[in-house]
């Protein structure tokens, strides 16, 4: 199991005037789940694209330890995001999108001779990801986050589009990959999002 620590100090951020945050201090020991939560708003995909390495703050810093060994340069292959307003190459099949993907990351899908149920999709076929609804693209971010071999996942709203069926299948990969993985989740106050989460950071405004 390896030990991953995550640590913000003094983050803050502002886009011209406006100041979105200040001062966001915090530090997460993983593996496990935690959960950044906050008004529609107040910041939380902002804060998440830092902590990603998306964005740089305006002040403070972001520093990733793993087993004593602490990522500067190479922080993003350590780890792994899905998000609602992720883009995806909709001209593409699943599984080509799946091909794709593995020439520069690692995927360690439990099943990899049924690949749709990877993701809790029906068989979508030779189907490009254009014709799939908003819900089953979100499976395809998710389950694409959570297969990556990396040290820390990122969901931002990650219920968001799923239905009940896709609701259980992502809390039942947050619990077994929560075991190894270090994994934040942005949420608007949705309970379901973080299941018996080691800790809770409120962004207050």
């Amino acid at each position: 199991m390896q030990e991953i620590t995550l640590k913000a100090q003094n983050l803050s951020k502002r886009f011209g005037n406006q100041l979105i945050f200040q001062n966001f201090s915090f530090e997460l020991s993983g593996p496990g789940l935690y959960a950044i939560t906050g008004k529609n708003g107040s910041g939380k995909s902002t804060l998440l694209k830092i902590l990603s390495g998306l964005l740089s703050p305006s002040t403070g810093t972001v520093e990733l330890v793993i087993r004593s060994k602490k990522f500067t340069a190479d922080y993003y292959y350590q780890l792994s995001i899905a998000a609602p307003y992720q883009e995806l190459p909709e001209e593409l099949t699943l599984a080509e999108l799946v091909d794709l993907y593995s020439t520069f990351r690692t995927l360690d899908l439990p099943d990899k001779a049924d690949l749709h149920k990877n993701f809790c999709l029906p068989n979508t076929g030779l189907k490009p990801i254009k014709t799939f609804s908003s819900g089953m693209k979100q499976r395809v971010r998710l389950g694409l986050a959570f297969y990556t071999r990396a040290a820390i996942l990122f969901l931002d709203e990650p219920v968001s589009n799923l239905d009940q069926e896709g609701t259980e299948w992502y809390q039942s990969n947050v619990k077994s990959h929560s075991t190894q993985k270090l994994i934040v989740v942005s949420s608007n106050h949705q309970q379901e999002e973080y299941p018996e989460a080691k800790g809770i950071f409120e962004i207050l405004q």
